[in-house]
């Protein structure tokens, strides 16, 4: 078998200055059953649990209740799973939440687990989940097209942050009831990424053609403060994942081309002390997959994990923020689609120590029934 490279440069300007190459041992493509496909790691994860779900979709933790919550299609019904993780070996269903919609577009979780907010082909719900074994529907928000993305929820669960036709909306939603919009802000150019900190802080917000960096302390009045043109950044307007450390000073955003998904590539910035936005490096992804890739950030925003339907799981030290260097990776079977910007797909731990993936395996145009949420562990 042919090994490609896992290619890292180091960005000035627009332009590599020089090139850092890590021997990359390809990852099994071919489809295996989730009780199995842990054997090609180099990151020492091994599957400990699963939950079966046909046509699975997305998932999140609340980490300090040991939850997941799993979405899922259905052929008359959609709906989202609560799932008892304290025994990651025989993970248990204790709920089931309904939305009364075919098809859930996409959820979040505030950082207590106690809030869903989930979007479906009609409406923004908000589902009560302090007592997980009986969710229940606190309000809701009507929306128009498919034009509208959830982008944020803040830690405390007091915000909920949206993007419609144009625009960053802040919802309050502390209380019961209708969900109120108390500020927005115009952002122009076609939207590529957003990512909003839940800290209530900042946000960063990539068009066709620039980075920018948004002030959303104060709800009522969020501003853009600075911005950079993504040519510098070695993208091209084919912007995809983006997030940022929880300080916001790193921000990592990846150039996703699904035509030659070879050279697509990852970019670390930064926050300066001044307020702009500055690249501190990058480098090209040697990628197969055409179905996207995802990240997050873990170690303290010391290592990035990247996931993507062909390549599975791929961890990068950024801890240096000088070079780019590629730590290992584990095969992993699921869905051709990959969150969407930068969120879902999986979910790494705080403590690096599980993996959590929900995986619906597809044998060409047909989806197998080998499908649910797979927990891997590592000691």
């Amino acid at each position: 078998m042919k090994t490609p490279m896992f290619l890292l440069g180091i960005v000035l300007s627009s332009m590599f200055s020089s090139a850092h190459a890590a021997d990359f041992t390809p990852l099994m493509t071919h489809i295996a059953a989730p009780q199995e496909e842990a054997k090609d790691s180099t990151l020492g994860f091994k599957v400990i649990g699963h939950f079966p779900q046909e046509y699975a979709l997305d998932a999140k933790l609340d980490e300090s209740r040991k939850l997941a919550f799993l979405s899922f299609i259905q052929p008359e019904q959609s709906g989202i799973r609560v799932i008892d993780l304290s025994n990651p070996e025989s993970p248990n269903e204790i709920s089931t939440y309904l939305t009364g919609s075919l098809f859930p577009r996409d959820f979040v979780v505030s950082d207590s687990g106690k809030r869903l907010y989930v979007l479906t082909d009609r409406d923004l719900q908000i589902v009560d989940t302090e007592n997980p074994k009986f969710p229940k529907v606190l309000g809701t928000y009507d929306i128009r097209g498919d034009d509208f993305r959830i982008v944020g929820v803040s830690k405390e669960g007091g915000r909920l942050y949206v993007y419609e036709r144009g625009h960053l909306k802040i919802l309050d939603v502390k209380d019961t009831g209708p969900l109120k919009e108390v500020g927005r802000l115009k952002l122009n150019g076609r939207f590529q990424a957003i990512y909003v900190s839940p800290t209530d802080q900042f946000a960063y917000f990539a068009n066709d053609k620039n980075l920018y960096s948004l002030n959303i302390r104060n709800p009522r009045r969020p501003r853009i403060v600075a911005s950079m043109p993504l040519v510098a950044l070695g993208s091209y307007g084919n912007t995809g994942p983006l997030t940022a450390s929880d300080d916001g000073d790193l921000i990592v955003i990846g150039d996703f081309d699904q035509f030659n998904p070879a050279v697509s590539n990852l970019r670390l910035a930064q926050l300066d002390s001044k307020g702009g936005l500055s690249v501190l490096m990058g480098g090209m992804l040697n990628l197969k997959s055409r179905g996207g890739y995802s990240i997050q950030l873990r170690g303290r925003n010391r290592s990035l994990y990247l996931m993507t339907p062909e390549e599975g799981l791929i961890k990068i030290s950024v801890s240096e923020r000088k070079a780019l260097v590629f730590e290992g990776g584990m095969r992993v079977p699921m869905s051709k689609q990959i969150g969407t910007f930068g969120r879902g797909g999986f979910y790494v731990s705080k403590d690096e120590k599980q993996v959590v993936v929900p995986i619906t395996v597809r044998h060409g145009e047909d989806i197998a029934t080998i499908g649910g949420l797979t927990i891997y562990g590592r000691d």
